[in-house]
């Protein structure tokens, strides 16, 4: 499971592995654009994301719930 927070109207994504976790802050200059961040990037699909991190397999991860 991992956790996303929206922030700055979309364009600051924080990403927890659980709520007490450090959160990796990702960035993105424009809606619909590439979050990034230091060493990690983030792109969405739909309901789906990718994470994807130097020298480590990316993380694909789908949508379960929304608020």
């Amino acid at each position: 499971m991992l956790l996303i927070d929206f922030k700055d109207a979309g364009l600051t994504l924080v990403l927890r592995s659980d709520p007490t976790a450090v959160p990796t802050v990702l960035t993105a200059p424009s809606q619909g654009l590439q979050y990034v961040g230091d060493g990690v990037s983030a792109t969405f699909s739909g309901s789906d994301i990718k994470i994807e991190e130097a020298d480590k397999l990316p993380i694909l991860c789908r949508k379960a719930t929304s608020l």
